[in-house]
């Protein structure tokens, strides 16, 4: 069995393009993407759009429930955040908030006596309207103390935008980062390999930065000069 896997692709089109092409390639058998196709970059219902009607397995990020559920759910959200969160709800209307709602949380795989979960971030054991773990917590203390924690051999997340692993007896949580906010012409996917033995491969790739920070020029959203400059190395004049 032979899976991609993918994350926070954050309106990014000509990478999101350029990992599908590439998978297809790989002649993969599945295509497991974790969460936050939208926001932060200048294209979320392209970015949507695709990933939908490719029939990609897809566990929603935060991103995604903000816009299918409220960002209510989120209580240390900033005005900036919310004014953004608002843009993304006007440019996608109402048109995908059925498909995301009906979305697992949590995508297992049981394979060769091995179970392999896929979300978007840690689950928190108490459950609110807010599904995952806050992400600071889990930098400092160190993902190893978040093992034990899950019921899966293999555990897939994203949410944290630089790749991480952690390892604890038979145990393993796996964050590939973000295949979308990047400041070079570089993004990437994760190769599951489960045969005889399991190997897990990070697979970079060039896409079109020229066509991204186009898409960004021409995209008047909320944040835009900040967004940018953190998450894409893009300048934009006021």
């Amino acid at each position: 069995m032979k899976i991609a896997i993918f994350s926070d692709i954050h309106g990014n089109v000509p990478a999101l393009q350029t990992i599908l092409q590439d998978i297809e390639k790989e002649k993969c058998d599945k295509t497991i993407f974790l969460g936050d196709a939208i926001a932060i970059g200048p294209c979320p219902k392209e970015c949507l759009e695709i990933i939908k009607d490719k029939g990609i397995i897809f566990v929603p990020g935060n991103h995604e429930l903000y816009y299918s559920v409220g960002t209510h759910i989120d209580g240390g959200m900033e005005p900036e955040e919310w004014l953004h969160q608002k843009w993304i709800t006007k440019v996608l209307g109402d048109s995908f908030k059925e498909y995301i709602r009906a979305l697992p949380i949590q995508h297992i795989e049981n394979i060769n006596g091995k179970t392999f979960a896929f979300q978007h971030f840690l689950l928190a054991k108490k459950r609110s309207l807010f599904p995952f773990e806050e992400i600071q917590p889990v930098k400092t203390n160190g993902p190893e103390k978040y093992i034990d924690l899950q019921d899966t051999d293999y555990t897939f997340i994203g949410h944290e935008h630089k790749p991480f692993a952690a390892q604890k007896d038979d145990k393993r949580i796996i964050d590939v980062g973000s295949s979308g906010c990047t400041k070079d012409n570089k993004t990437h996917y994760t190769i599951l390999n489960i045969a005889d033995d399991i190997t897990i491969t990070k697979k970079e790739l060039t896409f079109d930065r020229d066509r991204l920070i186009e898409d960004i020029l021409k995209t008047d959203y909320p944040d835009r000069e900040f967004l940018a400059k953190i998450f894409f190395g893009v300048e934009v004049q006021k």
